[in-house]
Parts: structure tokens; sequence; C-alpha cells
């Protein structure tokens, strides 16, 4: 595919103006569960260092604040999502919102994230970010506005100032 956006992007585009990819949504285990699936043997890391050999920018989608309900984060620690906040993807399924207020949460958020920009992607493609405004009861008593605030500071802490975000 990258090969084939090349041949039809570069006749157009601007000269200097960077090529980017993204693998989209189904390169996950799971929602929530932010590690390569069988699709992907090799990992995320060799294939954003082939991109960039062929001279790509690379980006990856998630949804950092959503987790499946079948997941085990859920059962291990039911306190690090908002009780009351169900998001119902309708391709997906039932989907639990992770709490930022929680200090375990914010802790299992930014190592996930730190993992993925470690694999050498230039941006994230983050989506559904509007759950981490939802009412519920948090970890530490906040407004849903409070609680997205604190989560896209929590983010751009993760992935550092040389990480671009796409939401």
């Amino acid at each position: 595919n990258a090969d084939l956006a090349r041949s039809i992007l570069a006749p157009v585009i601007p000269s200097g103006t960077p090529l980017r990819i993204v693998v989209d949504d189904g390169w996950q285990q799971a929602w929530g569960r932010w590690e390569p699936n069988e699709k992907f043997p090799n990992g995320l890391d060799g294939l954003a260092t082939q991109l960039h050999g062929s001279g790509f920018e690379v980006g990856v989608w998630l949804a950092p604040l959503l987790v499946h309900e079948s997941e085990a984060l859920i059962t291990d620690h039911p306190d690090w999502f908002v009780d009351g906040a169900v998001y119902n993807h309708a391709a997906n399924g039932p989907m639990r919102v992770l709490d930022v207020t929680h200090p375990g949460a914010r802790a299992h958020l930014t190592a996930a994230l730190e993992q993925i920009v470690s694999w050498g992607y230039d941006f994230l493609k983050i989506d559904f970010l509007f759950v981490g405004a939802w009412r519920g009861t948090r970890h530490e008593a906040m407004t849903g506005i409070q609680a997205y605030r604190l989560a896209m500071k929590t983010i751009r802490e993760a992935v550092g100032k040389d990480v671009a975000l796409l939401a």
C-alpha cells in the first residue's frame, strides 16, 4: 500500500510535502490491549523502520481511553474504569472508559503510549477521546471536562513533544 500511495500521491502533492502512512484500526490484539495481533508477527517496530526507510512518516491509530469489555484488564483492575460509563461501539461492542484520575490507570495508559512511540511512530491517530469527558464516578472527584483535560495532558506527556497527535 505504501508504494501504491507514493505512486498516486507523489505527482500531485507539492514538493517537500511528507508522505504519511497510518496503520489504522485492526492492528491491535483488542481495544485496550495495544499490542500487535497476528497480522503483524514481526511487530509494528519493524514496519515503522521499513516505512521510514522508504521515506514515509508513520502513524498508528488507537483509542487510548477505551477498553473492550471482555479484556482481563477490567477484571484485574475494576477500579481503573469510570463507574457508569460504557461506550457501545456499533461494530465492536461494549467498551469501558479508562479513568485517568486513578494513578494505576494513568500509569497503564502512559506505559502503553510510551511503548507505541518506542516502536518508531511519528504520529498517533487517537480516536474516541470524547469518552474521557463522560459523566461517571471516578477515583478522584472531578468533572468530565477536567478528566478529559487530564487525559490529554497525560497523553501529550507520554508521547513527548516530537510526536504529532491527530485527534
